[in-house]
């Protein structure tokens, strides 16, 4: 399982890495409709070995159901980079909180750690291309992050401050046409996930 969990971590960032060096005009969003709910637990089920050594408990909050048009790959890529830089940051017992709203015709993903923050002059080139800072995320990653809500016609922004923690926003336009709901597409809100590392 740690196996198959570093080889899919290591295929996102080498796949940030390519997207990032390709340039922005190589990066087209292949849409489709998807549930968002479904993207955040699937993305707090990749993280959760992570999560269990870390001794961090992660949580996803939000209303269901929260339809959006994305490309389904790259949002997961995007979502899954962002909760990896969260649990870099975060101390055993911190809580990382992966939210999704729909704020009249946008929709709000979040991920809000509790890490060290991030000083102002940091935030105004965290998303420029190999600009790394040393409390959250690494350039690559967060470039490829901000590329990707660009490609959606959404944005990519960050809520921090030194000893604040983080929370990086990503908002994406919402869908103008609803989505007929089946038993089926219909999922609850919540789910929380808490594992502790055994003392060595």
């Amino acid at each position: 399982e740690m196996g198959q969990m570093v080889g899919q971590l290591s295929r996102i960032l080498l796949g940030a890495l390519a997207s990032a060096r390709s340039g922005s005009s190589n990066l087209a969003a292949e849409l489709g409709r998807v549930e968002i709910g479904t993207l955040a637990r699937a993305a707090q089920n990749r993280l959760r070995h992570l999560a269990d050594v870390s001794g961090v408990r992660l949580v996803v909050e939000g209303d269901d159901p929260v339809w959006c048009d994305v490309d389904h790959g790259l949002v997961q890529r995007v979502l899954d980079n962002l909760l990896d830089n969260a649990l870099k940051v975060s101390a055993r017992g911190a809580t990382i909180v992966l939210s999704y709203s729909r704020h009249a015709d946008r929709i709000a993903i979040s991920v809000a750690d509790e890490g060290p923050g991030i000083s102002s002059e940091d935030q105004a080139k965290i998303f420029d291309l190999y600009v790394a800072n040393d409390s959250e995320g690494t350039g690559v990653g967060l470039a490829f992050c901000q590329r990707v809500a660009d490609a959606h016609g959404g944005g990519l922004s960050v809520v921090s401050g030194p000893g604040q923690g983080a929370t990086f926003v990503l908002s994406l336009p919402a869908p103008s046409k609803p989505v007929q709901r089946t038993p089926s597409s219909s999922l609850r809100g919540s789910s929380d996930f808490r594992r502790s590392r055994a003392s060595s």
